[in-house]
């Protein structure tokens, strides 16, 4: 009996210090929602970034392309040059598109005349090949040769697995 009674006293205290701290622990839930909402949103764009990165590595064929900017072109300029590049990953062929520019490290071997590269991957030949004739692509060399010194220098390889 003493035992009981003692227990409901424990359950009593416990049920009345829950209650008067109801408003404390809504709060303490809200902030543990909106973490865990910051988290799942964290959490599905790494999953996201992973999926494009196994895209990247299982299209075998790479495609360089080095492009020599005229000297005077204006900021502007080179953004839209850029912009232009970007589009083209709408092509369905293509698996992933990468573009920067040149970064000077010192190596007196690199071919600093080209300030800028584009990088894109394919499944296969026949792929590419779409690519190429792809009016999109083809839109996009015409528009793009209003800002180039010359023709663009490419390099294609087949990734080793």
């Amino acid at each position: 009996m003493k035992t009981r009674i003692l227990l409901l006293a424990v359950l009593s205290t416990f049920i009345l210090n829950s209650c008067g701290n109801a408003d404390q622990l809504t709060v303490q839930l809200a902030e543990t929602e909106a973490r865990l909402a910051e988290s799942e949103q964290a959490r599905e764009a790494a999953e996201s970034r992973i999926a494009d990165l196994e895209k990247q590595l299982e299209a075998p064929l790479v495609h360089l392309v080095l492009f020599d900017l005229k000297d005077e072109l204006s900021d502007d300029e080179r953004e839209a040059f850029r912009k232009t590049l970007e589009d083209l990953a709408v092509i369905e062929q293509i698996k992933s598109l990468r573009i920067g520019p040149f970064e000077d490290l010192g190596d007196k071997r690199a071919l600093a005349k080209y300030e800028m590269i584009m990088e894109m991957s394919f499944d296969n030949e026949a792929d590419y090949k779409t690519y190429q004739n792809d009016p999109r692509h083809i839109a996009g060399r015409k528009k793009t040769g209003q800002y180039v010194a010359g023709p663009p220098a490419t390099y294609d390889f087949l990734l080793e697995k």
